[in-house]
């Protein structure tokens, strides 16, 4: 069954289940933003974008999602009538998820990533999830101040096989709850 966030009145966040006729919105989507997502999946864009390669990707994400190891949600603007970006939360062992996110190029500064990390963050932390993780390229600015306003802490710094500098950053429930119940107050004073 399809799960639908709400985020606000134009974004929501529709849960993937991988089908085929998701192959030309993400075409479309990947293709636009291209620039952006290479460095990222540099092997995924050696001939450039395909329908080939996108649905292989499709079919790498179904089993991961048959394997309860992947939850993907599609970040849907109303307004807009198209996908914007994705939140994928990777599953790990002993209540642990990462999040990760990209957002097209158009979308970006409107609050859509920080609010649709708040929707997914406090649907995992209402479920078994103990712990959630984040890792941004060092470089990201944007994505390292989110996650710190986020109040996830940085735990890591690492450089990948191909030389880029990665930062990893982690909150626990409790710390989450705390900053929640906090923030509640603070608002009511």
């Amino acid at each position: 069954m399809k799960r639908i966030l709400h985020v606000n009145e134009d974004i929501t966040l529709i849960q993937q289940n991988s089908r085929k006729k998701q192959v030309s919105a993400f075409l479309g989507l990947l293709k636009s933003n291209e620039s952006r997502i290479k460095p990222y999946f540099p092997g995924f864009y050696i001939d450039g974008i395909s329908k080939e390669l996108v649905e292989e990707s499709i079919k790498n994400k179904e089993k991961a999602f048959k394997n309860n190891e992947i939850t993907s949600y599609a970040i849907c603007s109303r307004k807009r009538k198209r996908i914007v970006g994705e939140i994928l939360i990777y599953h790990y062992p002993k209540n642990t998820a990462s999040i990760s996110y990209w957002i097209d190029k158009q979308s970006e500064g409107k609050g859509i990533i920080s609010h649709s990390f708040d929707t997914v963050r406090n649907e995992l932390f209402q479920t078994d999830t103990e712990s959630i993780f984040a890792s941004c390229e060092a470089k990201n600015e944007k994505s390292i101040q989110l996650l710190r306003n986020k109040g996830l802490k940085q735990v890591a710094t690492y450089q990948n096989s191909k030389g880029k500098k990665f930062i990893d950053f982690c909150q626990s429930k409790q710390e989450y709850l705390f900053l929640k119940t906090n923030f509640q107050q603070k608002e009511r004073i």
